[in-house]
């Protein structure tokens, strides 16, 4: 029996000048330093998780409330339904993917290359391809030598589903 894969990041990366991201303005109008510091606690709970999204629907909509009412606990006034507020804020400056949004996960480009260049040198991590948001050449600019495993599978995902699409019958032969 192998040992259990890791999913989530011990450290993510931090883009340098992140506070002045003008997709952060809006939700810095309306809500202060709230704003940047709940996208903050988001980026710390999808890389510590699942690694490159939250699940924000349902329960993962409710958990997700209750880990941002934690991390700012000791601040005045501040509720589940303020935390909701500037996280469909986050949202609709464009922070997180609009249709996966829709969709009940929070996610970007953003944080999905970061996860992608934390995790190029390990040798499995589970990736949901339907909420993958990166390009194959946009993952090659990063790791040129293609020895990333997200990699590898994205590319194996769509040649096995050329092949398919293709020969349909080839199960059969």
């Amino acid at each position: 029996m192998g040992r259990n894969r890791k999913v989530g990041l011990d450290w993510w990366p931090r883009d340098i000048g992140l506070y002045r991201d003008p997709k952060l303005r809006a939700a810095r109008q309306k809500f202060g330093v709230l704003g940047p510091y709940v996208y903050e606690c988001l980026l710390d709970i999808a890389y510590g998780d699942k690694g490159y999204y939250i699940a924000y629907s349902g329960e993962g909509r409710e958990d997700t409330l209750w880990q941002l009412r934690e991390y700012t606990a000791g601040l005045e006034n501040v509720t589940i339904e303020t935390l909701a507020a500037v996280v469909d804020q986050l949202a609709a400056s464009g922070l997180f993917h609009a249709a996966l949004y829709e969709r009940g996960f929070l996610t970007s480009k953003r944080i999905q290359m970061g996860y992608f260049l934390a995790t190029v040198t390990r040798n499995a991590v589970p990736i949901n391809f339907d909420i993958w948001l990166l390009t194959e050449q946009e993952m090659r600019e990063k790791n040129p030598s293609g020895k990333s495993f997200v990699l590898r599978a994205f590319i194996s995902r769509t040649e096995n589903a050329i092949y398919c699409t293709e020969n349909p019958q080839s199960r059969e032969q």
